[in-house]
C-alpha cells in the first residue's frame, strides 16, 4: 500500500514507484484537483491502474457520469473495512468498464 497526503504526492508516487500499482483509491473532492483529474493523470501514465472513487458529499457525484453502472467504481463514505474490502476485490476483478469513462 502506498499512501499520499494529497493529489500532488499521489502523482509523484505514481511516477516514481517502480513496482506495479493495482488500484487508486481517491476521494472525488480534493483540494488542488478533483479525484477525476487525479485518476485521469495516473491512468494516463499507468493504464493498468484501476480506480475506486469515494466521497461523503454525494451531491458532488449524483448525476455525474462518474457514478454509472458501466463507469468506475464508487463507495460512499462512511464505509466499513469489510465493505471497502469487498469493493476493492470487486474492482480488481473487473476487466473492463473501470476507468476512464468516456464523456
Amino acid at each position: 500500500m502506498l499512501e499520499a497526503s494529497d493529489a500532488e504526492a499521489a502523482l509523484d508516487i505514481a511516477a516514481s514507484h517502480e513496482g506495479k500499482i493495482d488500484l487508486l483509491l481517491t476521494d472525488v473532492v480534493l483540494a488542488s484537483m478533483d479525484g477525476r483529474q487525479l485518476a485521469e493523470r495516473v491512468v494516463a501514465a499507468r493504464p493498468e491502474v484501476k480506480v475506486l472513487f469515494t466521497s461523503d458529499q454525494l451531491d458532488d457525484v449524483t448525476g455525474d457520469d462518474l457514478v454509472t453502472d458501466a463507469g468506475p467504481a464508487f463507495i460512499a463514505k462512511p464505509f466499513s473495512a469489510e465493505s471497502l474490502g469487498r469493493k476493492v476485490r470487486e474492482v480488481l476483478r473487473k476487466t473492463s468498464g473501470v476507468y476512464p469513462v468516456p464523456r
